[in-house]
């Protein structure tokens, strides 16, 4: 039950108040840095202490606002991680989902701290949501500005496993049961998948590769190959590979405090002075996915499992920003994007990125003919290191300015 005698009540009741009053609980006025800390000291409270919290995110694109709850119990014993977490939310648009799974992972060397990342995970988990109105555009890298609504509901549960190789890579597999269902509405009969919906056997192996051994990564690298097989026939049985890529490097340097040169204007805006002046000039962060799907004896990909390029997929990752949802459809995609991230106060930072990619019909099609391209900025708020809600503004699409505030999806 939530109220005052929840584990999270007595924080919410000590760091709050000061930091929308500017008052510490001593009487002194906090400075606008201590203010901002305490406010992230307060949101952390708020939407993250288990075991039990109230969670302000998406269902899914096309969701609109959403919240609900969210727990976590640790069952762990010694060096061994066991760990329970599960998760309700339902949206303005009357989307909904709840989640659970369960993680093991077990430590191998009983040496050194009992939580790291070089460690096996094997996670046991289900999944059941129903999105009542997605948008379809039609197939293709040239599909026409037009969208027809569908219903989209899914359970699925299954287990996986990743095991640690060498301190760089980590190797894994998965087995789900999948089970939609699709509410047809207005799409053309010879949509692919749209003759019958059968459940699904997925079948998966990955391979991951990061530098340094230790998080934060600053590069990482995904090697994925899916099978999804049709288990009422043959016709919609399909393979994927895919393959995401990602680097991050910070800008920031360090300079003694105590030199005798004055700064510059560009030091006053991002260097913050101590003993030891640290000048941090923002992120940057580039990234690449390429998939490539695969059929068998004459079958085809449904299409509410092919990836999707414009605004943020059906997983809440950000693709083509200044596209409409779920704007290109095909079996095939890649994209690339390079990000530019500053904090400006507190929780609150700014956001400036370029996105570009296509999708297609058969893999003769991915080239850089008709690409899909634009650029924009933004703002995003942080809380610890995840980014919870972001705003942005993006151009140059060919299809008119978009905007959109989107909370951090589930």
């Amino acid at each position: 039950m939530l109220g005052p005698a929840t584990p999270w009540w007595p924080e919410i009741r000590r760091e709050c108040p000061p930091a929308f009053s500017g008052t510490a609980p001593d009487g002194h006025h906090l400075t606008h840095a201590e203010r901002a800390a305490q406010i992230e000291t307060c949101a952390i409270d708020v939407l993250s202490d288990d075991p039990i919290h109230p969670v302000l995110e998406s269902v899914a694109p096309q969701s609109g606002f959403g919240g609900g709850l969210s727990g976590g119990w640790d069952f762990s014993h010694g060096p061994d991680q066991n760990d329970l977490a599960a998760r309700a939310l339902v949206s303005e648009n009357l989307f909904w989902i709840v989640t659970a799974q369960y993680t093991i992972a077990p430590r191998l060397r009983h040496r050194g701290p009992g939580r790291t990342a070089d460690r096996p995970r094997f996670d046991i988990y289900a999944r059941f949501w129903d999105l009542p109105k997605l948008h379809e555009y039609g197939l293709g890298p040239t599909s026409p500005h037009l969208a027809t609504p569908f219903g989209f509901r899914e359970f699925f549960g299954g287990t996986d496993g990743s095991f640690p190789i060498t301190d760089w890579m980590r190797i894994g597999a998965r087995v789900e049961f999948r089970r939609p269902e699709i509410s047809a509405g207005l799409l053309p009969p010879t949509t692919p998948g749209l003759a019958r919906i059968p459940a699904f056997m997925h079948y998966g192996a990955i391979a991951q590769l990061h530098t340094p051994s230790l998080p934060p990564y600053a590069a990482t690298a995904t090697f994925d190959y899916s099978v999804y097989e049709d288990l009422g026939g043959s016709g919609y049985t399909f393979g994927r590979f895919r393959t995401t890529l990602e680097w991050t490097r910070p800008l920031s340097h360090t300079v003694r405090a105590d030199t005798t040169a004055s700064q510059s204007v560009i030091d006053h805006l991002f260097c913050r002075a101590a003993k030891v002046t640290l000048c941090d000039f923002g992120t940057i962060t580039l990234r690449g996915r390429l998939t490539i799907s695969n059929t068998f004896a004459h079958s085809v990909v449904p299409f509410y499992y092919q990836p999707t390029l414009g605004g943020t997929d059906i997983d809440g990752f950000d693709t083509l920003r200044g596209f409409d949802d779920y704007r290109f459809r095909a079996p095939d995609d890649w994209l690339a994007q390079a990000e530019y991230r500053h904090v400006i106060w507190g929780p609150f930072g700014l956001l400036l990125f370029y996105d570009v990619g296509k999708v297609a019909l058969g893999t003769s099609q991915l080239n850089f003919a008709t690409v899909r391209q634009d650029f924009g900025v933004g703002a995003t708020v942080t809380v610890v290191t995840r980014v919870v809600l972001r705003a942005y503004i993006a151009f140059g699409s060919g299809e008119g300015t978009a905007s959109a505030i989107k909370l951090a999806q589930f």
